[in-house]
């Protein structure tokens, strides 16, 4: 399997990207301008997470050889991607309300 820095270092600057845009950071900095331009990269960043994901996510479950294994796979990604979304909410929570 190959080395993929250059999707690495893709993946750090769009998180980067994105928690500055929810912790409003730029929202402070920056005039009209600027904060559409880097609310519109930000809403780049997350779906170009979500297609980088599931070309690993593909590329796994490919080289897997029964169907049994198939499905275990997709249980494991599933429960990962609820717990993490679960864990984040119940974080947000007391600064959401």
């Amino acid at each position: 399997m190959r080395n993929l820095n250059g999707i690495d270092l893709l993946k750090f600057i769009m998180s980067i990207i994105i928690v500055g845009v929810h912790s409003c950071v730029f929202e402070m900095l920056a005039n009209d301008y600027f904060g559409v331009l880097i609310n519109n990269i930000s809403n780049v960043c997350v779906s170009t997470f979500f297609v980088i994901s599931s070309f690993f996510f593909f590329r796994k479950v490919r080289s897997l050889t029964t169907t049994k294994e198939k499905n275990r796979q997709l249980l494991m990604f599933e429960k990962r991607t609820l717990f993490l979304y679960l864990f984040w909410i119940v974080v947000q929570l007391p600064y959401m309300v």
